[in-house]
């Protein structure tokens, strides 16, 4: 069987459902934002800041030359309910009148199904509401959410760090993790079309960027 690797829209991000992980401050939603930005040059995207308000969000995206009434469309807190609570058909509405191939959700956790913060059915609904909306409208999803700070002693998998049950890693097709401190970061890449990679990240103002796409530090499984 020829499985052809997943196309990307630019050097770290693949098509289908991808969860972006990183701890508090790690530098996640600058570096979504910057994505966002990038790829609307030449695809629709749409991009939910859901943890920033109007004025926020305003702030943030002032250093970078784009205009959100042409291919990105920027909504802030408050602009999605919960997917259980009318937040599923009101995305659905947004990409198909858009006509997006991307959409950015900051972060998952504003917007999954209310439940138990770490439990595994609310989870796993939430995320086969979002495999159902890429199924039937063909978009392309990147959330973030929060990882786990690893113990001295913890040698396991390094996906194994995402916040929250199993099913936020067993349901994406690709999984990215952001390590590392101030200017020494690393994104870590996993998923079922694409090969394990780890590409450096350098401060690009604003927000981080790939540093050397090409670079060393990009590994095969």
């Amino acid at each position: 069987l020829d499985i052809q690797p997943a196309a990307k829209f630019n050097d770290w991000l693949p098509e289908g459902i991808t969860l972006l992980g990183g701890r508090p401050k790690a530098g996640k939603s600058g570096f979504a934002e910057r994505a966002s930005v990038e790829i609307s040059e030449n695809l629709p995207v749409l991009h939910f800041a859901l943890e920033c308000n109007a004025l926020m969000l305003r702030a943030r995206m002032s250093g970078y030359e784009a205009n959100p009434l042409q291919n990105l469309t920027l909504y802030h807190h408050g602009a999605l309910p919960r997917l259980d609570a009318g937040g599923l058909d009101a995305l659905k509405r947004e990409v198909e009148t858009h006509q997006a191939e991307l959409v950015v959700l900051d972060t998952f956790a504003k917007i999954k199904r209310a439940g138990d913060v770490k439990g595994y059915e609310a989870e796993y609904r939430a995320m086969e509401d979002l495999v159902n909306l890429r199924s039937g409208t063909g978009v392309s999803i990147l959330m973030l959410h929060h990882t786990t700070k690893p113990s001295h002693q913890e040698a396991g998998d390094i996906f194994d760090s995402i916040l929250g049950s199993t099913a936020l890693a067993a349901v994406p097709d690709n999984l990215l993790i952001i390590t590392g401190r101030d200017g020494a970061k690393i994104l870590h890449g996993s998923g079922r079309l694409i090969e394990y990679f780890q590409l450096p990240l350098k401060w690009a103002e604003p927000g981080f960027a790939v540093d050397e796409p090409d670079a060393a530090l990009r590994e095969k499984a």
